[in-house]
């Protein structure tokens, strides 16, 4: 039984769920990894470039952003991790009360 529910669950709103306590919107969800971290990356660009700084400032500014995602993602899959884990046991011992739902956005 755990098998057939396991090919049925989406990750991307499983993930928006716990996280947000919240569906995705459907633009977000029919778009794969991918194309979503694209997307994100693409809107950071237009967003540094509207700042109207000088390039190296430009670059400076996003090796900082990109220095404090390189700390921070690692913990971010980590408690994603633990999350995963906190679920599948609880899937597995049927302890639907173990599941917590998070806060709201």
């Amino acid at each position: 039984m755990l098998n057939q529910l396991f090919e049925r669950v989406d990750l991307c709103i499983l993930s928006e769920v716990l996280l947000y306590g919240a569906l995705p919107e459907e633009q977000e969800a029919s778009l794969s990894c991918e194309k979503r971290l694209k997307a994100a990356e693409s809107e950071l660009q237009q967003q540094m470039d509207g700042l109207g700084l000088e390039p190296r400032a430009n670059e400076e500014v996003q090796d900082v952003f990109n220095g404090y995602q390189i700390k921070v993602n690692p913990i971010y899959f980590e408690l994603g991790m633990r999350a995963g884990v906190k679920l599948y046991r609880a899937l597995v011992e049927g302890d639907a009360g173990a599941i917590k739902p998070g806060p709201a956005a």
